[in-house]
């Protein structure tokens, strides 16, 4: 049995990519401590901050970009650049939020309230949404190391898989699907990533530790549409060994998903 054109539709919707899910707002201190009220050259970080928990994100942008133009080496720079970066990706301007969190990802030091893992997932989040992928995949490679909250880390492991595997590089999308389920992500993502473990194997010509990723799919009970898809493959696979008996059986389990 050969690829079905519903099948081949369904393995190209598959590729696009899991863009990292979580929160980047976040609210941005207006109420100076009697040490900063003190010092008259912070009037326009606070009104910056206030505008930008206020969503006004242009007023926001102005204001920050004043205060760094006029102070770029005060204490308070790096949250500027932070609550610039924070404003153009509030508003939509992910291209222009990259120059921002660059800058601040290639600091030796930055300010101690800052979390490099945001500002690594919002970059390379940024790069993906403008359509540098390979450059998204450098940035979470040399940076996963160092990413040590599970959903960061989770979610940078499967945007370098998905983008080795839009780009066909089976090796790497078996060697980052391998990392990412090690780390043990949810339901969702564990199929997603065996699925393409799966697929690498398969293109890779070694059907038996393909049919092997894509037998752990059912079991994690996720998105019907993954198992479909497995099942599918390992039919394939089946018929590769020689064994059309156990790919027919296949075949017929993935019927009711192709219909």
């Amino acid at each position: 049995m050969t690829f079905c054109p519903l099948f081949n539709l369904l393995v190209a919707a598959s590729l696009t990519l899991a863009l990292p899910s979580y929160s980047q707002e976040e609210a941005a201190t207006t109420d100076p401590p009697a040490t900063d009220k003190a010092d008259p050259t912070l009037e326009q970080y606070y009104v910056a901050n206030g505008a930008y928990n206020r969503k006004l994100y242009p007023v926001a942008i102005q204001q920050y970009q004043a205060f760094l133009k006029a102070h770029p080496d005060h204490a308070k720079a790096d949250l500027a650049h932070r609550g610039l970066a924070l404003s153009y990706y509030a508003s939509k301007q992910h291209e222009k939020a990259i120059e921002p969190l660059s800058f601040l990802l290639g600091k030796a030091k930055l300010d101690p309230s800052i979390s490099r893992e945001r500002l690594v997932m919002m970059h390379g989040q940024c790069l993906l949404i403008t359509g540098e992928k390979e450059k998204a995949r450098a940035l979470y490679v040399s940076e996963i190391a160092n990413l040590k909250t599970p959903a960061y880390l989770h979610a940078a492991l499967a945007s370098i898989s998905d983008v080795s595997f839009g780009a066909g590089q089976w090796g790497e999308v078996v060697t980052w699907t391998g990392k990412l389920l090690g780390a043990q992500p949810d339901k969702t993502r564990a199929a997603r990533g065996y699925y393409q473990q799966g697929y690498a194997h398969y293109q890779l010509k070694d059907p038996e530790m393909a049919i092997g990723a894509f037998s752990k799919i059912e079991a994690l009970e996720a998105d019907p549409v993954w198992i479909t898809r497995g099942l599918y493959l390992t039919g394939e696979c089946y018929n590769q060994l020689k064994k059309s008996q156990e790919a027919m059986q296949a075949f017929q389990k993935a019927l009711p998903g192709l219909k």
